[in-house]
């Protein structure tokens, strides 16, 4: 594989991830196990596993493991490259669209549009991520406990200066002499 190659494979998939980073999951599987047989179905699963343990966005960690794997470290780089640029692209497209029609009622009103939308999206998330951390424990003798514990971090976040780290490490500390 050469470096315009590897740059233009991830550069599609820059284009192509709309709703985040795990629609790349199928495309990756298809391209980098199927046509092009970069890596078997071990190797991607370990990837995918690698991606999920490392900080940062699952492509970004795909296309950085993928080029450095094919290229060296500066494989990873091109990897890399190629999958932000369309972002970049896209983003100082916006800023400069709308550094040039900020005053256009129609600018103006489509941005006042967004905002409650996005505020919608993440609810729904915090509803799913809450329906999946807030569920009935097996034997079900503490289930109300995770809710609990939820609310006390929701309210000790807004209304103390606790790190949020510590308000995590006592969750687990929690939750871990609860499970006995």
């Amino acid at each position: 594989m050469t470096f315009w190659t590897l740059y233009g494979l991830f550069f599609k998939y820059g284009v192509l991830c709309v709703g985040g980073g795990y629609v790349l999951i199928p495309m990756l599987m298809a391209d980098l196990v199927g046509a092009r047989q970069i890596m078997t179905g071990e190797e991607f699963a370990r990837l995918v596993a690698l991606a999920q343990v490392t900080p940062g966005p699952i492509g970004i960690n795909a296309a950085t493991y993928t080029g450095f794997r094919e290229l060296g470290v500066s494989g990873g780089i091109v990897g890399t490259a190629g999958l932000l640029t369309p972002a970049l692209i896209m983003v100082l497209g916006t800023v400069i669209f709308l550094r040039r029609h900020q005053e256009s009622c129609w600018v103006r009103g489509t941005l006042n549009g967004l905002r409650p939308a996005a505020f919608g999206l993440v609810l729904a998330a915090v509803w799913v991520v809450g329906k999946l951390a807030v569920h009935p424990v097996s034997g079900g003798e503490w289930r109300w406990i995770p809710g609990l514990i939820a609310i006390a971090v929701f309210l000790l976040q807004l209304r103390t200066k606790i790190s949020f780290l510590w308000l995590i490490a006592g969750s687990a500390v929690i939750g871990a002499f609860l499970c006995r």
